[in-house]
């Protein structure tokens, strides 16, 4: 695995606004990322407050079609988030028992590889790990329809924040997903490599940039908005 990280040791940044999404209709669209999105090797990293919800609720959904794609999720009945890699028929689950709801701000890391069989998720690095997925069908073709803060911009919006949201098409490392938490403490993503992977990286300063070299365009939808509330 190519290094994905240049030196983060304890390097704080300035960190002054989120997106807020109010669990009625807010989400935020990703356009050209998805073209370049790997089904195959991945990984998301990024921080999420969630509120207090009766319903479960999407933090994020990279759809090829019905039957292929990748999605994390609260899952409101059981209490619990989790993330599934589901490709023709075969649904992997990795399920974190801790506890985010109404309780601040968190880190989160999913990686999913098809040839180590693995799809992983990391909730302030404590990891859970999840085998036997299933390959999606070829994406290259027609690349990923993304959605953060909802599924499939119609369905289980997110209720609560999200922030420093990044995608790779390689798989981080627990050595790695540690430095990025730093303790509790978001360390500065700008030293990612976009030779280890980095698909796009938007930190919502203020703004929709994606800070990554690929200027990946997003939208946010209905009345998503930046916030002052941040990790």
């Amino acid at each position: 695995s190519m290094a994905k990280i240049n030196s983060l040791v304890n390097v704080l940044f300035a960190n002054d606004s989120s997106v807020a999404l109010d669990g009625t209709n807010d989400y935020i669209t990703v356009h050209s990322a998805g073209a370049v999105l790997s089904g195959t090797t991945g990984s998301v990293s990024c921080w999420f407050k969630l509120n207090t919800v009766s319903s479960s609720c999407h933090l994020y959904r990279f759809q090829v079609d019905s039957n292929n794609y990748i999605r994390c999720f609260y899952h409101a009945s059981r209490n619990n988030l989790r993330a599934i890699h589901y490709g023709n028929g075969t649904n992997v689950v990795a399920t974190s028992n801790q506890t985010v709801e109404n309780n601040g701000w968190h880190h989160l890391v999913h990686t999913w590889s098809e040839s180590a069989d693995a799809n992983i998720i990391y909730v302030d690095t404590a990891v859970v790990d999840a085998s036997g997925l299933g390959h999606l069908t070829d994406e290259s073709e027609e690349g990923f329809q993304m959605f953060i803060g909802s599924n499939q911009g119609t369905a289980n919006f997110w209720d609560g924040n999200v922030d420093e949201f990044a995608i790779f098409n390689d798989v981080l490392s627990a050595g790695e997903v540690s430095e990025i938490y730093n303790s509790g403490s978001p360390n500065d993503l700008l030293g990612l490599s976009s030779a280890g992977g980095l698909v796009g990286y938007w930190r919502f300063e203020d703004d929709t940039n994606d800070s990554s070299e690929n200027s990946n365009i997003i939208t946010l939808v209905n009345e998503a908005a930046l916030d002052s509330d941040t990790p």
